[in-house]
């Protein structure tokens, strides 16, 4: 028998090459299974789940845990599977699923914070970084707080539905640093600007939301469309009851659609570019600066005798209410085109310093109204010194009282119910190049005087009234003065027309009560009167006129006379005066005068002589 021991080392090294079948493989084995550790699989390379020298699932560039092979952004560890997804534009979880109503803050700084459930549940957010709030859509009822010193970013992202904020009963957002909210729905919510804080609202919508101002605050909404359900407004928020300081607001490229009140409270406001619609007011404010804007409902201005209120290019439309301006250093208007629609007074200015109204057009569409367009009141001011350059009145005039200095130069007034402009008190009255055509008084409710004065109605005792190259045709009285009355301190008119002006009781033209009245270079014509003084009236002034010529002037009867001038008291001093003859004669005799059996006189051609109520010499 063959002895083994001498094969032994053989043997040994076949079982090292070949193992006996059933004997579980080592680590590390090369035996083209799959156990774990091996290294020996279809790849060749060390990719398994255990994560040792011969299992690695590959490289991390990032370092967020996620390997190279399963990281669909192996360069931004905010990127992995299974990270939460945030409303930015990137897929953050490695699922490409979409980003709806999802709500996140992006700081300046890098990174993201997931707001949605915070927002979804009505929580406090404070943001006290620079960076963008964005939302994917949604509706979000959440408070956001912007610090002081931080300035963010509100918005909708691009293919998204707008979000909306709202609707909620508690305070929404509140800002003290700066927050831009951009493409938003705001829908019943209030809004703090805290002190020093600034919001610009831009390309969103305003629905029955409410603004609240405190001091120094800033506000701008731009392509806005702001609609009032509940009451939305913009208002200043008093600091412990103190308002101390005025609060900026810029409306732009914006639409105000049926606001009940949209601006209440101590506010510097710029209007611009913008479009007050359907029935609503503007609101009280401070200051205004109004400009190439349309405005369908009214407008308060309410200064410190410091501000003021500035109008460019804008077409107002009133209905049952009118807009005012009052304590105010400087009314500067220019390009208005205003209409009241059913005879409301449109503008009533008061304490300002001073007023200028130029190229502007104001019309009353129901011209029956006993409303002026305009109103002046000077009670309360030292004076207030108002010019009216290139301006057009269709339905009704200007009313002026107190201490109000008032020029007028190049002016239309037609068509108007209530005296075209009439003046009570007021400290002086210049009218220059101007015209009145058809132009009536108000009705008597009081005195005589209430309805006097077709064209002007002026009570200025101690103070002057000056009117210079202008016409007063076709307007008629109720009672006294179809074309002018003028009751106490002096009256010059030079260079004046007066034609077809008609009164129900007598001055066809004029009628003056008192005070010293002068006339030069001027003419009466066509005018007539029932009681007398087709052309001139005198009860109690100290009248002169030069040169001159009333043609064609008359009386209601034949038995009344005095066509041209009636005197019932004061002087009328004729100075080389035209009173015509033939068929310009006026009927049916020039002068009568009431004392005693009174009497009258005809004069033929240039004339002068001095009238009283005894007769003339």
């Amino acid at each position: 028998m063959r002895s083994l021991i001498g094969s032994f080392p053989l043997l040994l090294a076949l079982l090292l090459l070949f193992p006996l079948a059933g004997c579980p493989p080592t680590l590390g084995d090369d035996d083209d299974t799959t156990s774990a550790g091996d290294d020996d699989d279809a790849t060749g390379d060390d990719d398994d789940a255990t994560g040792d020298d011969d299992d690695s699932a590959g490289p991390d560039a990032d370092g967020d845990g996620s390997p190279d092979a399963d990281d669909c952004n192996d360069a931004d560890p905010t990127v992995y599977p299974g990270a939460p997804e945030l409303c930015d534009g990137v897929d953050q979880n490695c699922v490409f699923d979409a980003e709806d109503n999802l709500a996140s803050f992006l700081p300046s700084a890098g990174g993201g914070i997931d707001l949605t459930e915070a927002l979804l549940n009505n929580e406090d957010i404070n943001l006290d970084e620079d960076g963008t709030v964005q939302l994917c859509g949604g509706s979000w009822v959440g408070h956001l707080v912007v610090l002081a010193g931080a300035d963010v970013t509100i918005r909708g992202a691009s293919g998204y539905p707008i979000p909306v904020f709202g609707p909620a009963s508690n305070i929404a957002m509140s800002v003290a640093g700066s927050a831009t909210l951009e493409g938003l729905e705001i829908d019943q919510i209030r809004l703090d600007v805290r002190r020093g804080g600034t919001v610009v609202m831009q390309d969103g919508v305003l629905t029955g939301a409410q603004v609240f101002m405190n001091p120094t605050g800033i506000l701008e909404l731009r392509r806005m469309a702001v609609s009032d359900q509940n009451g939305s407004y913009f208002i200043a928020q008093l600091n412990d009851g103190i308002d101390e300081a005025a609060r900026t607001v810029l409306i732009e490229d914006t639409v105000l659609t049926d606001m009940s009140y949209a601006i209440q409270g101590n506010m510097h406001v710029t209007f611009r570019d913008s479009e007050l619609a359907g029935t609503s007011n503007l609101g009280q404010m401070q200051d205004l600066l109004l400009e190439d804007s349309s405005l369908s409902g009214p407008f308060s201005v309410v200064g410190d005798g410091t501000t003021s209120a500035v109008i460019r290019r804008v077409t107002s439309t009133v209905q049952g209410g009118s807009s005012s301006l009052s304590s105010l250093a400087v009314v500067a208007i220019d390009e208005l085109d205003a209409t009241s629609l059913d005879g409301s007074t449109i503008l009533g200015i008061s304490n300002a310093a001073t007023v200028s109204i130029e190229d502007s057009a104001f019309t009353n569409d129901a011209p029956d109204s006993d409303r002026f367009a305009l109103g002046f009141d000077g009670t309360g001011q030292t004076e207030m010194v108002v010019t009216l350059a290139r301006v057009t009145f269709d339905g009704a005039g200007v009313n002026a009282v107190g201490p109000t200095s008032l020029l007028v130069s190049d002016a239309d007034f037609s068509n108007t119910g209530e005296s075209a402009l009439r003046a009570s008190q007021t400290h002086a009255i210049g009218v220059i190049d101007s015209t009145f055509t058809d132009c009536e008084s108000g009705v008597q409710t009081g005195t005589a005087f209430d309805a006097s004065g077709g064209a002007v109605n002026a009570t200025m005792p101690g103070y002057t009234f000056t009117m210079t190259d202008t016409t007063i045709s076709s307007c008629h009285a109720n009672y006294y003065g179809g074309g002018l009355f003028f009751n106490g301190g002096t009256l010059a008119l030079d260079n004046v027309e007066f034609d077809g002006n008609t009164a129900d009781n007598r001055g066809g033209a004029v009628l003056m009560q008192s005070g010293t009245v002068t006339i030069a270079n001027s003419s009466f014509t066509d005018g007539s009167a029932m009681f007398g003084g087709g052309g001139l009236t005198n009860l109690g002034a100290t009248v002169t006129v030069t040169g001159g010529e009333f043609l064609r002037n008359g009386t209601g009867s034949p038995n009344v006379w005095g066509g041209a001038i009636s005197v019932g008291g004061g002087t009328v001093n004729l100075v080389n005066v035209d009173l015509s003859a033939g068929a310009d004669d006026n009927t049916p005799a020039d002068v009568d005068w009431t004392n005693g059996a009174g009497g009258h006189m005809t004069f033929d051609g240039v004339t002068s002589a001095v009238c009283t109520a005894d007769g003339c010499n």
